[in-house]
C-alpha cells in the first residue's frame, strides 16, 4: 500500500510540476528559434508572453522592413496601374501569430497527450490592411492555422493548413484551393523536414480591356534542411508545378511540369557545394514550344561568409536605393564606400576558389536539339590581399580565371541568332549615320548579308558546321582564348 501512494504522489507530482519546467523550457525555445530567423527583411519578436502553470498565451508580431515595405508597395502600385483600376496600395502593418501552448509532460486539454509543449494558433493580419482586406473579402476566419506538439526529445511535429477561397468581385473570379503541410523540426537547431502542397489555383478576369485567365495547377514543396546561418540552410528543397497557364485574347502560353530542385551540402573544409536543377518538361506558345528542358547549376566551395556579406551588401544597397526613391533631393550615396564594400565582398568569394558549372543546359526547342555546357573556375592561390585587390584589375583576372563552354546549336536557330545580332548592328549604323531606312530595307540587306557572315566565321574557325546544325568549343586558360583550338587575341 505505501509503495502504491509512493507512485502516485510522484505520478501527481510530475503532473503538476513538470507543466512549471516545460514552460519555461517552451518559452525559452521560442526566444531561440526567433533569434535563428533574424533577417533584415523582416522583425520577428514576441510582443507578449503570458506564461502560467499549466498553459501560456504568446503573441509572435512579423514586420516588414521599411524599404522591403516600400519595394513591396512599388511593385504592387505598377500592377495596380498596369491593371488599369489605379488603386492606392499600402502594403504595411505587421503579422500577428497568437499561441496557444499547453505545458507538458502530461497534455490534459483538448485530448490526452504527452510531450514538452503543444501549440496551436493562426496568422491574425487585423494589423496588414492589404491582408486585412482580402481576408474580408475572403469570407474565412483565418488565412492560415497551425498547430505543432514538441515530444520528449525536443523534435516537434507540425502541420499548417490555409481555406480554400473563393472570391468573384468586379469581374475578377479568383479561386484558391487550399495548402496543407505537416512535418517535423528541431527549433534549437532548425531542422525542417516537411512536406507542403498546394491543389491549385486560378484568376479568371472578364473586365478591362485586357481579359486574362491564370492557372496553376497542382503544387508540391519539399525541405529537409538545416539552418546554418540567417542566410545560409544545408540539405535538399523541391518545388514541382504541375502546370501554369496564361491566357488573354490572343495568346496561350502553358508551362507544364515545372521543377526547382535544390541540394546544398557543408564540406569537410566548411565550403558550401549549391546543386540546383530545373526542368520543364514542355511549354508552348505562340509560334514556340520547348520540350525537356534541363539545367543543372552547380555552384562549389562557395564561403558561406561570402555568402553572408553578399546578402548584406544587397540589402544596403536596396535600402539605399529606396531611400533615394523616396527622398531624391536628399539621397547621397557614398560610392567610395560602396565600392570598397563591393571589393570586400567579391574578394570573401574569390577566396574559397568558387566553381560554376552548368552541365548541360539541353532543351528541343521547335523540334529541335539545343545543348549547353560551362565550366567557369576561379584560383584563389592567385588572389591578391584585400589591401591590394581591385577587382577592376584585368590583369588579376586572366591569371585567376579558367573557362571551358561548348555549344551546339540547330542549323535554323544559329541563323536566327545571327540575323538578330546583324539586326541590331545595322539598325544602330543607319541611325548613326543619319540615313533613312524602311525596316523592310534594312531586313532584305540582312538575308543578303547573312551568308556571308556565317561563311566567313566559318572560315575563322568560330563556328564548325554539320548536318545537324553548329557548335563551337571555347576554353580560357593561363590568360589566353581559345575557340575551336584557334588563338583569340584579347584586347586587354
Amino acid at each position: 500500500m505505501k509503495k502504491v501512494v509512493v507512485i502516485v504522489a510522484v505520478v501527481l507530482a510530475i503532473v503538476v510540476l513538470s507543466p512549471f519546467v516545460t514552460g519555461r523550457m517552451t518559452e525559452s525555445a521560442l526566444q531561440d528559434a526567433i533569434k535563428l530567423q533574424e533577417n533584415p527583411w523582416v522583425a520577428i519578436e514576441i510582443a507578449d508572453y503570458d506564461r502560467g502553470w499549466f498553459s501560456s498565451e504568446a503573441t509572435v508580431r512579423y514586420r516588414f522592413s521599411d524599404s522591403y515595405q516600400q519595394m513591396l508597395n512599388t511593385a504592387l502600385g505598377e500592377a495596380a496601374n498596369t491593371a488599369g483600376d489605379g488603386a492606392e496600395v499600402a502594403f504595411d502593418g505587421a503579422l500577428l501569430t497568437p499561441l496557444t501552448i499547453d505545458h507538458g509532460l502530461v497534455f490534459l486539454s483538448n485530448g490526452l497527450g504527452f510531450g514538452l509543449n503543444r501549440m496551436s494558433g493562426n496568422l491574425d493580419v487585423s494589423q496588414f490592411d492589404v491582408l486585412s482586406d482580402f481576408q474580408t473579402l475572403a469570407g474565412v476566419d483565418s488565412l492560415m492555422t497551425f498547430s505543432s506538439t514538441t515530444g520528449l526529445t525536443g523534435a516537434s511535429s507540425f502541420d499548417i493548413a490555409s481555406p480554400q477561397i473563393a472570391i468573384d468581385e468586379d469581374g475578377t473570379q479568383f479561386s484558391f484551393q487550399g495548402f496543407s503541410a505537416d512535418g517535423t523540426a528541431q527549433l534549437t537547431t532548425g531542422q525542417v523536414d516537411m512536406e507542403g502542397t498546394m491543389p491549385g489555383l486560378s484568376i479568371v478576369s472578364t473586365g478591362g480591356d485586357e481579359p486574362m485567365n491564370l492557372t496553376i495547377g497542382e503544387t508540391r514543396m519539399t525541405a529537409d534542411v538545416q539552418q546554418h546561418s540567417t542566410y545560409v540552410t544545408v540539405g535538399d528543397v523541391s518545388f514541382v508545378m504541375s502546370e501554369i497557364a496564361v491566357e488573354g485574347d490572343d495568346a496561350k502560353i502553358v508551362f507544364t511540369d515545372l521543377a526547382v530542385e535544390q541540394s546544398t551540402t557543408l564540406s569537410e573544409a566548411g565550403l558550401l557545394d549549391i546543386d540546383v536543377v530545373y526542368k520543364l518538361a514542355g511549354l508552348t506558345g505562340p509560334d514556340v514550344s520547348v520540350d525537356d528542358m534541363l539545367v543543372n547549376l552547380e555552384m562549389d566551395n562557395i564561403r558561406p561568409e561570402a555568402l553572408e556579406a553578399y546578402m548584406d551588401y544587397n540589402q544596403k544597397m536596396t535600402d539605399q536605393i529606396m531611400q533615394a526613391a523616396a527622398n531624391p533631393d536628399e539621397a547621397s550615396v557614398d560610392s567610395e564606400a560602396v565600392m570598397a564594400e563591393m571589393a570586400s565582398m567579391v574578394h570573401q568569394v574569390l577566396q574559397g576558389s568558387p566553381e560554376l558549372r552548368i552541365t548541360p543546359m539541353s532543351a528541343v526547342i521547335d523540334g529541335e536539339q539545343v545543348a549547353a555546357n560551362m565550366d567557369l573556375r576561379f584560383d584563389a592561390s592567385v588572389l591578391p590581399a584585400l589591401d591590394q585587390f581591385n577587382f577592376m584589375d584585368l590583369a588579376m583576372w586572366k591569371q585567376m580565371l579558367s573557362l571551358d563552354a561548348d555549344v551546339a546549336l540547330p542549323v535554323a536557330m544559329a541563323e536566327q541568332m545571327m540575323r538578330s545580332s546583324a539586326r541590331s548592328q545595322m539598325q544602330a549604323a543607319v541611325a548613326q549615320s543619319g540615313q533613312e531606312m524602311t525596316e523592310e530595307q534594312i531586313d532584305q540587306m540582312v538575308d543578303a548579308q547573312l551568308p556571308m557572315m556565317l561563311g566567313m566565321l566559318e572560315q575563322q574557325g568560330m563556328m564548325i558546321k554539320s548536318e545537324s546544325g553548329y557548335a563551337s568549343t571555347a576554353k580560357f586558360a593561363d590568360g589566353q582564348l581559345t575557340v575551336n583550338g584557334n588563338l583569340i587575341p584579347l584586347p586587354f
